[in-house]
């Protein structure tokens, strides 16, 4: 008669025992692989930043350019098979009776230095790549970028698994040697040619993922942001204004062909901010948009610059490439010591600390470099930025001009550290001046690894409500709705705020740190033999 009880593994371990073990030493070995890896481009590196080097012909150059490239190629095929392999496991999806969060694009995210937008991004080419055996086969050689695959995955992010494996067949043969705009071109026709009518489906499903992002910054008071719609939709936007930039070059308007597209379609939202819009629902019932306003922030510092008799606060710039700047001059403004509060348990060097305990063993942020406390520095220090609600810093010319007209709302705001001190008697509601003085202060969101300047924010408590913390300027931080669902869950938790307004997240494993973006302004003392400013 056969004995069917299950045996104890041979090895005297459980089987969650075993398993652990075996996943501690295939991890220990797969790092033990990269950090060969790695240490084996030190020859290459050593010879490419040698004084000989220099003189070596341009053929020599792009050969080990190739090469170097293959490398990377490599690389990135791993990063996207880890990254995707994580985000297959559960280990950080929250579920209650509001929903499902998933915090994995921000625990990797504090893990790697990346952002989340690029976590998810590499996230949805590891998923595709399952369906695509020989495209991924070249990219973990190295013959393939990840732009190109990419390319390729982001036109098949609609498509069924066996699509995908016919466009794989007939694209794999030549990828290599595409670069990401034909191997995109090259997957659109492929997806016709295959599957028209599954290619009729997908453009019904992606259409329904049709958006206008929100503005991206770009320098020098530039921003930028991107449409996708349907052909149908862009080809229309395009002919307006297309048919718009021809009729005003035709009647002598002296700005380029792109120029007029870009200021005709602003000049039509901006007609629409001014005076309201009305239109139809396809589900519901029609709506008036009542006419809307942008909030411009000038610090008096900025707006005094119109006046021609104004003396501006020098340029830093200026006075560290001066050499008549002296180092010795001046005053600056030392901080205290950082000191730091624990807002919640926490457990460093096996010892646990509790709310309000004080840790000196807890790494703090880098430290400031001064002297001492009667070191002096120079006198050039830095102003205060105009600020555009939904953007952020604008030079001071374009904050004058924005100036003319308009509303206006009086804030007061320490010299020295730019906090909201008053924020005048407009508003008398205590909860709306709170509001407007956080908003004020943070600008964009507070949490880890995020920094969105804008979307759909929320006040929340540093210290929560619950646990006897105020509503208060000081104790309250500017979220977006996503972070500040990782807070309430738990699955993000500030641990540190230090005095400089720093704070020490912990998501996961790792610790993020985030540093406040509008960083302790110096002070500026003019010499001895000028008056000091009257206040």
């Amino acid at each position: 008669m056969a004995d069917n009880t299950e045996s104890e593994p041979q090895s005297g371990h459980s089987a969650p025992q075993a398993v652990a073990v075996l996943d501690e030493q295939l991890g220990a070995a797969c790092a033990s692989a990269y950090r060969v890896a790695f240490s084996a481009l030190s020859p290459a590196i050593e010879l490419a930043t040698s004084f000989p080097y220099v003189h070596t012909s341009t053929p020599t150059n792009l050969q080990c350019l190739n090469e170097c490239i293959k490398v990377s190629n490599r690389a990135d095929a791993q990063i996207v098979r880890h990254i995707f392999q994580v985000f297959e496991k559960p280990t950080f999806v929250h579920k209650d009776r509001f929903g499902v969060v998933d915090a994995t694009p921000e625990v990797i995210a504090a893990e790697t230095g990346m952002s989340t937008y690029k976590v998810r991004q590499l996230r949805d080419v590891g998923s595709i790549l399952q369906t695509l055996p020989l495209c991924s086969d070249q990219f973990d050689q190295g013959l393939v970028s990840l732009s190109v695959i990419r390319a390729v995955t982001s036109k098949l992010s609609n498509s069924a698994a066996q699509v995908c494996l016919a466009v794989d067949a007939a694209l794999a043969p030549r990828l290599a040697t595409l670069s990401p705009n034909a191997a995109a071109k090259e997957v659109s026709d492929l997806l016709i040619e295959i599957a028209p009518d599954e290619e009729d489906k997908a453009h019904v499903r992606a259409s329904e993922k049709r958006c206008v992002s929100r503005p991206v910054k770009t320098a020098n008071g530039m921003a930028k942001f991107w449409i996708n719609m349907p052909a149908e939709q862009a080809l229309a936007l395009d002919s307006v204004l297309n048919e718009l930039a021809h009729s005003a070059i035709r009647n002598g308007d002296c700005r380029t062909y792109p120029q007029l597209r870009a200021d005709l379609l602003a000049e039509i939202m901006v007609k629409v901010m001014s005076e309201g819009f009305a239109t139809e629902t396809t589900c519901g019932e029609p709506f008036v948009i009542p006419p809307m306003k942008i909030s411009v922030t000038i610090p008096f510092e900025v707006l005094a610059r119109a006046n021609p008799d104004w003396d501006p606060h020098p340029n830093s710039a200026d006075g560290v490439l001066g050499d008549d700047v002296s180092m010795d001059e001046g005053e600056i403004k030392v901080l205290d010591d950082l000191e730091h509060v624990i807002l919640g348990p926490v457990t460093i060097n096996d010892v646990v600390y509790g709310p309000g305990a004080s840790v000196p063993q807890y790494p703090a942020p880098a430290p400031i470099e001064r002297e001492d406390a009667e070191a002096s520095a120079s006198p050039c220090g830095r102003i205060e930025s105009a600020w555009l609600e939904g953007y952020g810093a604008i030079p001071p010319a374009l904050a004058i001009l924005l100036s003319a007209g308009g509303t206006w709302q009086r804030i007061v705001t320490d010299t020295l550290t730019g906090q909201p001190l008053d924020i005048g008697r407009e508003r008398y509601r205590p909860p709306a001046a709170i509001e407007t003085a956080v908003k004020r202060r943070d600008r964009f969101c507070q949490g880890p690894r995020c920094g969105r300047p804008t979307g759909r924010f929320e006040m929340d408590h540093v210290i929560e409500w619950q646990d006897g913390g105020p509503t208060s300027v000081r104790n309250l931080m500017l979220l977006c709705h996503r972070c500040h669902s990782l807070k309430t869950r738990k699955l993000a938790r500030l641990v540190t705020v230090y005095s400089d307004g720093t704070r020490v997240w912990q998501i996961g494993s790792a610790r993020s740190v985030e540093s406040p973006r509008r960083p302790f302004r110096r002070r500026y003392s003019p010499p001895d033999d000028e008056d000091p400013p009257p206040f």
